[in-house]
């Protein structure tokens, strides 16, 4: 673009402050009052510019308009726009700023760094000890109607509250969250969250009443809406945000593999740790296979740091469920053992619900989960822990066939040992 000749009456402009987000770059001009907004910009330099200048009683707006950065006949035609509110200020070199220096920031990236010293920290960083890794991706995933959402709202309160949940098992770590929600609504999640902070103070939980969260009712894809949702995160500095549900924040198209790879680089530029709620298929659903992942394409599994699988026991006439969290993926280290949870929902004389609970639970003591997510060694400890039996009583016990159990038996010998009377027992001090 030519710059134009400053006339006389404009005086010099001297390169702004600058100020950068999440693809927002803001100039300011504080000798003329003068602020610019670059917002939404493309790596093709297409985006929204918005200028305001201070004219003593707040912010005047004299230009919102889209923009092509890299478009000498746009930039004069908007330079030409503003000195007709600016006469003072050489407009073009104003334009010019703000497309150099917009342009400059936004190529250049992340910046390499050199890598092999020593770190300040070895050991994992949590949000929520020990199920959310700071800065990493989560998937939880699971039939409908298994309480994900329930479970979710319980996360965020713990780390907006910044209090111990599960009976004091899950630390957090004080942060901001967001909830972006494709599924329920605002009033569904208000009367969760509010029954889910009565019930920790009923457990004994110091949980503030005024704290919130920030909610956000969904329609687009995510990646339709990233601009916005970056701003959400930068400006309100999100720790976490929780995504609900992957299957219909992701969209559509005719590859399902790119169309999930495009979600999760969607997710690395909130530059945040993330909880993303989802689905499993049909057969998993109906409990005729194991969901050892989620629907929909292996780039879920592939691209998420860590996952896990939430199944589901409740009896028709029960005001509670139960829950075996399956650790099902885990980048880096080990597998955590399957949590058992106990949710408990509480209602009032009008049948409405009051509070909710959440505590731990053993899963060994309930015999639907524990065939679902334990070992058959797991089951046969816990059968064999208070009392001797024998091989055709764990069998009506457990559901297993004969020959398996006695296999499973001689193979852990250094766990189980044969009784004179032909039953079987736990040795002392061992447990799996």
């Amino acid at each position: 673009m030519s710059e134009t000749i400053p006339n006389k009456s404009e005086t010099i402009l001297n390169k702004p402050e600058m100020k950068t987000g999440l693809n927002r770059y803001e100039f300011t001009w504080a000798e003329h009052k003068i602020t610019a907004l670059c917002d939404r910009v493309n790596d093709d330099g297409t985006g929204e510019l918005a200028v305001y200048h201070e004219n003593g009683s707040g912010k005047e707006i004299l230009l919102y308009t889209n923009i092509n950065l890299l478009s000498a006949n746009t930039c004069t035609q908007i330079a030409k726009r503003l000195s007709h509110n600016l006469p003072t200020v050489n407009c073009d070199t104003l334009l010019t700023y703000i497309t150099q220096l917009t342009m400059q920031e936004l190529r250049r990236g992340e910046p390499p760094v050199r890598i092999g010293t020593k770190p300040a920290v070895m050991k994992h960083e949590y949000l929520l000890r020990p199920i959310l890794q700071k800065g990493k991706s989560t998937t939880l995933y699971a039939p409908g109607g298994s309480v994900k959402s329930y479970l979710a709202d319980l996360i965020a309160v713990l780390i907006q509250c910044n209090v111990a949940g599960m009976d004091g098992l899950w630390i957090p770590e004080a942060g901001n969250v967001l909830y972006l929600d494709w599924e329920a609504c605002k009033e569904d999640h208000e009367r969760r969250v509010w029954a889910i902070k009565l019930g920790l103070i009923k457990q004994g939980v110091k949980v503030s009443l005024d704290d919130t969260f920030i909610y956000s009712f969904q329609k687009e894809p995510l990646t339709n809406n990233l601009y916005a949702i970056q701003k959400l995160v930068s400006d309100n500095n999100i720790v976490l945000t929780i995504i609900d549900s992957h299957m219909a924040a992701q969209g559509y198209g005719p590859d399902q593999a790119q169309v999930a790879s495009e979600f999760y680089n969607a997710l690395r530029c909130l530059n945040c740790t993330t909880l993303t709620i989802d689905h499993v298929d049909k057969a998993s659903w109906r409990g005729e296979s194991e969901a050892v992942g989620p629907y929909g394409s292996v780039v879920k599994y592939n691209r998420s740091r860590a996952q896990f699988e939430l199944i589901k026991q409740q009896n028709s006439d029960e005001d509670h469920v139960e829950l075996a969290l399956k650790h099902r993926k885990n980048n880096e280290g080990k597998l955590l053992p399957t949590i058992g949870i106990r949710v408990d929902f509480v209602n009032n004389h009008l049948l409405d619900l009051d509070y909710v609970q959440f505590s731990p639970c053993n899963i060994s003591d309930n015999p639907e989960l524990s065939k679902k997510t334990q070992s058959l060694k797991q089951r046969l400890v816990h059968e064999l822990e208070s009392q001797s039996l024998t091989v055709k009583e764990l069998h009506q016990i457990l559901e297993n066939g004969e020959s398996t159990i006695r296999m499973e038996l001689n193979r852990n010998k250094n766990i189980f040992t044969k009784l004179p009377d032909d039953t079987w027992g736990v040795l002392s001090d061992k447990t799996v």
